[in-house]
């Protein structure tokens, strides 16, 4: 899911949810900005990666913490990131956004 335009956006509630403890288990997707490097000659995609909330560790600041889906893992890395969620990039289509994750 590349972070561009698409279906998933269009079909996001307009205004993000609120984050309180009704928002744990929240199945969401943010938008990373990831690097190759291709033999020195680096690129980077936006891509949208999916997880869900398992803890809301600052309700006031939106700082929650995920735990990505394994699909997303790379070897030995870790499942689970801290995140803050912006209002302000709430479904947008650049580095840092997020959105409501609503397919499997």
């Amino acid at each position: 899911m590349k972070g561009q335009g698409s279906k998933f956006g269009e079909w996001q509630r307009t205004s993000m949810p609120t984050i309180n403890a009704t928002f744990k288990n929240f199945r969401i997707e943010f938008l990373f900005n990831v690097s190759y490097d291709h033999s020195h000659d680096e690129e980077s995609d936006l891509v949208w990666m999916s997880g869900e909330v398992i803890e809301i560790m600052n309700a006031k600041k939106n700082k929650v913490k995920i735990r990505w889906d394994e699909k997303w893992l790379t070897e030995g890395e870790d499942p689970e990131s801290v995140q803050v969620l912006l209002k302000s990039l709430w479904n947008q289509n650049k580095a840092g956004a997020w959105r409501e994750h609503l397919v499997e």
